[in-house]
């Protein structure tokens, strides 16, 4: 998080507000510090001028009491000196509820600024719904986690704005998908001005700058409506919600917040079949390129690729032959989904000048959480009818136990460097609504889908492009008809040329992936075979302490790491997705969610698992063991080999691994005992999580553990830094009734959490 200095001139920006201590979740935000005269040119909806707050403290204020003179400053008639611990917080500041409706009574000239419909209230008891896991700390302590739930809950909020209280020392809020900022606590008692600057800046600001997006219009029954622009002179596009497919519930306010609809168009109602869509709305670094632009260069490189003379010596040869039909007929755009249309939306704000990243706000009271600009209209969250949710908790690194592998965090630890920079709102439209590969219900369909997914990635290898996200929840299934499942390969931001142009480092800001599937390498930060293993060592180290090991290479996702999610995809399903409890017990330790190797996950990769896979499969599923192994082995030793042979950047080098996963599949296939292919699979997403109960619930069913009813071990994907933000762990919900929707975003009627402190409505 960073501060702004002195608040009359300064900002703070700020971490995000944490979960309670021993979380797994602790949700993060820069901090930045700032002047105040920052605050309203970079963050406020905009910066009322000195002689409109004059005029209203004159015309307004003066006039009805609210304000008075003493001893030649200005003052707040129910604040004249600093409020004492005499009094409750609820009657303490109960007139600012007061001094926020006479504010709201200006009338500015020539009606620069109307008066908007939100007013402040002061509803210290109130509740504030939430549905996150591990977000039990009260909001009267920390009136982020209430900013969290509303940008959670409420698709159209783009930022937000807070204040918080303590004594009279009062700070500025804003949260936004890039980073939040908070100022540092000036005196509302001795400098009211600020807080009418600050007032009327809410309180006469447009909704779209309030954070409101002016694309997206709540609809009346709680479904949403998406205006996608179609560019000049083109009349824009418009879907309407039908149900949420994937929604990413987060405790961070940063990171990319996917969120994934049914949608028609609504301008096509009348069509039989009605035309159904899948809209993806996410928000994605400001200078990265979109799914649709790297889909259409993919493509590019693709068609590039088989439209070339093939070299004389081309090791891509065989790969060349076997799909040149394919490309020749357009029909390997089948393996990706169709984009129907999308659009680039608005910018998050650059961190103000001066702003200084700051760390453990949280760590000490602070503040008492008073107030935050609400739902516009206490909108309730389009959710009738079943959902995916996904609650994001930071990924972790790992300590060593002697009872079990376990996550820690600690703030004295310095963090990696983050740039913070601002995000964009991309929505893209898909033509096709898929299953993914972790939903489907038997494993003879998990099998078929994840061996046509090789020819998509041989596709990318051939055109020099690597994956870098391959998961459960991005190989998709397809369904026309009655006909077969057809795989699509989805989630292309993070997809990458390979090799990567010379001088090429990773970026310190974290990216998106699941621990679950993460490969070896990328886990353990380092290359299986080392350079510095072949480095000479002379006995004249002893005499002069010098040695000629030079520097092993930072890893990069290569070809081979997009293979070997897909191995750990296969190996997840036979092991936690079917009811036996052997092998969740077994595959527990091995699929957690964090971001080092537990000891677990290194045996399992770097030793035989044939015997131990014989020995807790269920029965039917025990056909796959030697060829679980088998792909692992040879794996095991592509891996090494290539940096021995000096060829990691060679396309070439990875065709052998590729050839080996089509027989590994054929295997498979050809295993003789075919009733494996009817066994049943839970069909809980991989990212989902069991239930978290609040305190008044039966503490025996507060654990992270798996048990009988949710037995299989759950994937949570990683988060961006100040949080890290990846898929996360998914529930499927039942349907909520119009009273509960309603009080999801209306946090005056909300349940759960309570907030000390007023609110708008």
């Amino acid at each position: 998080m960073f501060v702004i200095s002195d608040i009359s001139s300064l900002l703070t920006g700020s971490d995000i507000p944490q979960a309670p201590k021993g979380s797994d979740a602790t949700p993060r935000t820069p901090r930045t510090n700032a002047e105040y005269s920052t605050i309203p040119n970079r963050y406020l909806p905009f910066a009322p001028d000195n002689e409109r707050v004059l005029d209203c403290v004159m015309n307004n204020l003066k006039l009805n009491g609210i304000i008075t003179e003493i001893d030649g400053s200005l003052r707040f008639a129910d604040y004249s000196t600093p409020p004492g611990s005499q009094m409750t917080e609820m009657k303490t500041y109960e007139d600012l509820e007061r001094i926020g409706a006479s504010i709201g009574q200006y009338s500015y000239p020539n009606h620069n600024h109307n008066r908007n419909q939100f007013h402040y209230r002061h509803t210290p008891d109130n509740h504030i719904y939430s549905k996150i896991s591990g977000s039990s700390h009260k909001n009267n302590t920390k009136v982020v986690s209430s900013n969290v739930h509303i940008m959670n809950e409420d698709v159209r909020r783009m930022f937000t704005f807070g204040i918080t209280i303590e004594c009279d020392h009062m700070s500025l809020w804003y949260h936004s998908r890039s980073h939040s900022a908070v100022s540092k606590p000036f005196s509302f008692v001795y400098k009211p001005l600020l807080l009418v600057k600050f007032f009327m800046s809410i309180l006469f600001a447009t909704t779209a700058q309030l954070g409101y997006d002016p694309l997206v219009t709540l609809e009346q029954d709680f479904k949403y409506t998406f205006n996608i622009p179609q560019g000049p002179s083109k009349p824009s596009r418009f879907f309407r919600t039908i149900k949420p497919i994937v929604e990413y519930r987060s405790n961070n306010i940063t990171g990319r917040m996917t969120r994934i609809f049914h949608v028609y168009d609504v301008y096509e109602v009348d069509s039989d079949p009605r035309k159904e869509f899948v809209l993806k709305d996410i928000w994605i670094d400001k200078d990265a390129e979109t799914e649709g632009q790297i889909q259409t260069a993919l493509f590019g490189d693709i068609e590039k690729f088989w439209d070339e003379i093939p070299p004389s010596n081309d090791e891509l040869g065989d790969l060349r032959s076997m799909h040149a039909d394919l490309v020749a007929s357009k029909k390997y755009k089948d393996f990706f989904l169709t984009i129907e249309t999308d659009h680039v939306g608005s910018h998050s704000c650059f961190i103000a000048d001066g702003a200084v990243p700051i760390r453990g706000l949280f760590d000490a009271p602070i503040t008492t959480p008073v107030a935050f600009v609400p739902p516009l209209q206490a909108p309730p969250s389009p959710t009738h009818g079943k959902r995916s949710t996904v609650s994001t908790p930071r990924p972790i690194p790992a300590t060593y136990t002697k009872t079990r592998f376990q996550s820690t965090k600690d703030l004295n630890q310095p963090r990696p460097p983050r740039s913070y920079i601002p995000r964009k709102h991309y929505r893209v439209v898909f033509q096709e609504r898929c299953t993914s590969v972790g939903d489907l219900g038997v494993l003879g369909e998990v099998v078929d889908v994840l061996q046509q997914v090789l020819i998509p990635l041989q596709l990318m290898l051939c055109a020099g492009w690597v994956h870098r996200d391959i998961s459960s929840g991005n190989i998709l299934a397809f369904k026309k008809d009655s006909q077969s499942w057809q795989v699509k390969l989805s989630d292309l931001e993070y997809a990458k040329p390979f090799p990567p142009p010379a001088g090429y480092k990773a970026s310190t800001d974290p990216k998106t992936g699941t621990p679950y599937f993460m490969p070896f390498e990328i886990l353990g930060k380092s290359y299986l075979y080392l350079k510095s293993e072949d480095s000479a060592i002379s006995t004249s180290i002893w005499a002069n302490g010098k040695t000629t090991t030079g520097e092993d290479d930072v890893v990069v996702h290569n070809f081979q790491h997009d293979l070997e999610s897909v191995w750990w995809i296969l190996l997840w399903t036979i092991t936690c997705r079917i009811h036996h409890t052997p092998s969740k017990e077994w595959a527990r330790p091995i699929f957690q969610n964090i971001t080092d190797l537990s000891p677990a996950r290194t045996t399992c990769f770097s030793k035989k698992v044939e015997g131990a896979l014989e020995t807790i499969l269920i029965d039917k599923a025990r056909g796959f063991s030697k060829w679980i192994e088998a792909a692992r082995l040879f794996m095991f030793k592509q891996y090494r080999e290539r940096v021995r042979g000096g060829r990691l950047r060679a396309k070439g080098s990875y065709v052998f691994i590729h050839e080996q996963f089509i027989n590994f599949f054929n295997a498979l296939k050809g295993i003789k005992q075919k009733d494996w292919r009817e066994l049943e699979l839970i069909k809980n997403n991989p990212y989902s999580v069991p239930h978290i109960p609040q305190s008044s619930e039966k503490k025996a069913a507060a654990t992270d553990e798996p048990t009988d009813h949710d037995p299989d071990p759950s994937p949570a994907p990683t988060a961006p830094a100040a949080h890290i933000a990846q898929p996360a762990r998914m529930k499927l919900k039942r349907s909520r009734s119009e009273d509960e929707v309603e009080h999801i975003l209306r946090p005056e009627r909300q349940l759960g959490k309570r907030s000390k402190g007023g609110m708008t409505k």
